[in-house]
């Protein structure tokens, strides 16, 4: 975001007040403190703080299916009555009253470039470029057939692709190449658009069609389950090789990557549609259905947050994270930031609740923490660990710890 949104600096804090207050928010939910609140699992999650945005508050729709960022820190937001721009205070709209390039007002995708370029596609009016603070409008005349633009992509060699209801497009030299429907490969619906560690482009629409970097070759791989899980539309690959694809009917996990047939996979959700992807930079992976609200995979586990009480609305349709780690979520009621905060959830490692009582940070650093039934727990790789002790302690309530100076706890 823009300067006039950083954060305020956070004020600091010994060692051990952070652990304690680490321990003291396991009290409550075991995964998510403060605003935000998601099903339990066992694992430790950052707190984060929720802001929702919708008409009321300016923004021409409620209706948020785009976002990205620009050098300059500002959020763009594409909504179904034009494209915004977001300073963290104001909210200016860009549509066809304030420029021609708008040829349909409702932008469904954004790309910014590593040039700093931004790039728009719209429901109807083609493809549109910021750049140098003038837009202009690539549709028919540039090459680009179709006009209902879904997916904006950059790969590592910086060709920008372009995804439309009908056809894969290639920009080159300010014109627009079709890809598919030639040198055999079919004609697709794109949705989706990926490129994978081996260098190849993954491209998710009406089936999944795998290009080489080079474009020599392609392979083409279609479902036979049925036309919803057919319907790719979202593909991203994690860095520990694994490939995430989802579908309308669902979400598989290649943990391998693409090695052939990639709907020969069991799915990670199952009649869910999954419609966004986003990989986190510690990550974690951020799952937006249609109907479901979002889900996070986590070190294994998957975390769901709905509406009302963590998302404006359960269809989410774009996720983005900025350069601050706030995490931005596009939905059919608005727009929602999750900052993340300074502290952290531990919770027991089977999830079940814990009321504290005492905590006591030992002089190795380990922390002991004792609850109102009187167990005794020690903090290990973000779980609360019961201790055992090497003595009966049935019918004891245990209610603090302490190792003396020569060491006898």
């Amino acid at each position: 975001m823009a300067s006039s949104t950083s954060p305020e600096p956070r004020p600091s804090s010994s060692r051990a007040a952070r652990a304690a207050l680490a321990c003291l928010l396991a009290s409550g939910p075991a995964l998510i403190a403060g605003t935000l609140s998601a099903e339990t699992s066992a694992e430790r999650a950052v707190s984060y703080s929720r802001h929702v945005w919708q008409s009321t508050d300016g923004l021409p729709e409620d209706l948020a299916q785009a976002l990205a960022e620009t050098p300059d820190g500002h959020l763009w937001i594409g909504t179904s009555g034009g494209l915004v721009r977001f300073d963290g205070f104001r909210f200016t709209v860009f549509d066809h009253r304030t420029s021609a390039a708008f040829r349909d007002d409702s932008i469904y995708s954004l790309l910014t470039t590593r040039d700093g370029t931004l790039w728009a596609g719209s429901e109807g009016g083609g493809l549109i470029r910021l750049a140098g603070g003038r837009f202009r409008n690539f549709g028919r005349a540039e090459g680009l057939s179709n006009g209902f633009v879904r997916v904006i992509f950059e790969d590592s060699s910086a060709r920008l692709w372009i995804g439309t209801d009908s056809g894969l497009f290639l920009m080159q030299d300010e014109s627009l190449l079709r890809i598919d429907g030639r040198s055999g490969r079919p004609q697709i619906a794109v949705h989706s658009i990926c490129e994978d560690q081996q260098g190849r482009i993954l491209v998710g629409g009406s089936g999944l069609l795998v290009l080489r970097h080079d474009l020599t070759g392609h392979e083409y791989y279609t479902s036979g389950e049925s036309p919803a899980d057919n319907s790719i539309r979202a593909i991203r690959q994690t860095p520990d090789g694994a490939l995430w694809i989802g579908t309308i009917s669902g979400l598989r996990r290649l943990a391998s990557g693409l090695a052939g047939d990639p709907f020969r996979g069991p799915k990670l959700i199952d009649e869910t549609n999954v419609c966004f992807l986003l990989v986190g930079r510690g990550g974690e992976v951020w799952i937006g259905t249609y109907g479901r609200g979002m889900f996070r995979y986590r070190n294994g586990h998957l975390e769901r947050f709905g509406a009302p009480t963590a998302l404006p609305h359960d269809n989410v349709l774009a996720l983005f994270e900025d350069r601050e780690d706030n995490i931005w979520v596009g939905t059919q009621g608005g727009l929602l930031r999750l900052s993340p905060g300074p502290a952290t959830t531990i919770a027991t490692a089977d999830g079940a609740p814990l009321s504290i009582n005492t905590i006591y940070e030992d002089s190795d650093g380990t922390l002991f923490v004792t609850g109102l039934d009187g167990g005794l727990f020690r903090a290990s790789n973000d779980a609360l660990l019961p201790v055992t002790l090497p003595f009966s302690t049935r019918g004891l309530r245990i209610r603090n710890v302490f190792r003396e100076s020569r060491g006898a706890l």
